[in-house]
C-alpha cells in the first residue's frame, strides 16, 4: 500500500465537502464583506480537490509496470462505478422532483433528460458521469505512455492540459461560444490531470522545492485569486473570475501540483493504521455528503465564519464517513458506494 495516497484521498474528499459548504456561505454574502472574504478564501484554497482525485487515479492506473487486458479492466472498474452512478442519480433526481411536486411546480421531462445528458442529477454527480468514459480510455492511454519517453510523456500531458484551458475558455466567454459539455466527452477535459498524476509520480519535477516553497506558492496563488476576484467583481466582470476558479484553469492546476507534491514527499512515513480503511470511504463520502450538507450547511451561521465554516464541514464529513462505514458493512447494499 502507498501510505500518502490514502492520506491524500481523505484530505481531498474533505476539501470537496468544505468547497461545497463554501457555496452555501457565499450564497447571499454581500460583496467585500468579512464573510465574503473568509468563505471565498477557503473556497480558493481548496479548489484542487477534484483534480487531485484524477491525479491519484492516473498515478495508480498508468503505472508502466502494470499490464491491462481491456475487457478485464472494464469489468472490474465499470462494475464499481455503474451501480453507484445509477442509484445516486435516481436518488438525487427523486429528491429534486419530489420538491417540485410538493410545491405544485411543473416537472419537465426534457429538463430531466438534459440533466442526465450533462451529468448533473445533482451538482456534484458530474464526476461520476465522467468516470466511465475516462476508464474506457485508460488501457489505450496506458499503452501509449509505456511507449513514450519521460520527456515525450510530459509534452503529451502539457498538450492535454492546454486543451482543458481552451475548452474552459470556450465555455466561459461568449466570444468563444458557450454551452455545457455532454458527459460522454467530459473526460477529455480532465485527461490532462489524469496523465499529470502519472508524470509527477515518475519524474523529479520540482525536486528542489522544499515544503516551505510549496506552501509559499499555494499562499501566493490563493492571494492572487482572491485579489483578482475582488477587483474584477467590483468592475462587474465575473467571466474571468469563473475561469480563474474553474478546475480547468492554470491557477487550480498549480494548486493541485503543489498539494500532490506535498503529500507524495512528506506523508509516506506517517502512521498507517486505519487510514487505508478510511481511504476506502472517499467515493461514498463524495456521493452522500450533499444530503448532510443540506441539513447542516448553515447551522452555525450565527458564529464567526472563520471557525463555523470548517467546523460545519468537519461535522458533515464525519457524518458522511460514519454513514458510509455502516453501509459498507451491509452485504449487497454496500455496492452502491
Amino acid at each position: 500500500m502507498i501510505v500518502w495516497v490514502d492520506y491524500l484521498r481523505l484530505f481531498a474528499v474533505f476539501a470537496v465537502v468544505l468547497s461545497h459548504t463554501c457555496f452555501r456561505w457565499l450564497d447571499g454574502a454581500e460583496f467585500g464583506t468579512y464573510d465574503w472574504w473568509i468563505a471565498g478564501t477557503f473556497y480558493a484554497s481548496f479548489r484542487w480537490s477534484v483534480p487531485i482525485f484524477l491525479m491519484i487515479s492516473g498515478f495508480l492506473l498508468l503505472d508502466s509496470q502494470k499490464k491491462y487486458a481491456p475487457t478485464e479492466f472494464y469489468r472490474r472498474r465499470l462494475m464499481k462505478t455503474i451501480l453507484p452512478l445509477f442509484f445516486w442519480s435516481v436518488f438525487y433526481l427523486f429528491l429534486r422532483y419530489e420538491k417540485k411536486v410538493v410545491k405544485n411546480e411543473a416537472v419537465s421531462i426534457s429538463v430531466l433528460v438534459s440533466d442526465l445528458l450533462h451529468g448533473t442529477p445533482e451538482y456534484h454527480m458530474w464526476y461520476l458521469f465522467m468516470l466511465p468514459t475516462l476508464y474506457l480510455a485508460v488501457p489505450f492511454v496506458h499503452r501509449l505512455l509505456v511507449c513514450l519517453s519521460e520527456k515525450e510523456a510530459d509534452l503529451f500531458c502539457t498538450f492535454l492540459l492546454g486543451l482543458t484551458f481552451v475548452s474552459q475558455l470556450c465555455r466561459q466567454f461568449p466570444v468563444f461560444g458557450t454551452g455545457k459539455t455532454l458527459f460522454i466527452n467530459m473526460f477529455v477535459e480532465y485527461l490532462g490531470y489524469f496523465v499529470l498524476g502519472h508524470c509527477l509520480g515518475r519524474s523529479q519535477f520540482g525536486a528542489r522545492l522544499r515544503l516551505i516553497h510549496l506552501f509559499s506558492i499555494l499562499l501566493i496563488i490563493v492571494m492572487l485569486m482572491m485579489l483578482t476576484r475582488y477587483v474584477l467583481s467590483a468592475s462587474g466582470d465575473s467571466g474571468f473570475v469563473s475561469f480563474l476558479f474553474s478546475f480547468n484553469s492554470p491557477t487550480v492546476l498549480a494548486l493541485s501540483i503543489c498539494i500532490f507534491l506535498i503529500f507524495m514527499r512528506y506523508f509516506n512515513l506517517l502512521p498507517y493504521a486505519g487510514v487505508h480503511r478510511l481511504g476506502g470511504t472517499t467515493l461514498g463520502v463524495y456521493l452522500v455528503h450533499p444530503v448532510f450538507l443540506s441539513v447542516f450547511g448553515k447551522s452555525l451561521a450565527g458564529f464567526d465564519t472563520i471557525f463555523a465554516l470548517p467546523l460545519t464541514s468537519a461535522v458533515v464529513f464525519a457524518l458522511s464517513i460514519s454513514f458510509v462505514l455502516i453501509v459498507q458493512a451491509i452485504p449487497y447494499i454496500r455496492r452502491i458506494i
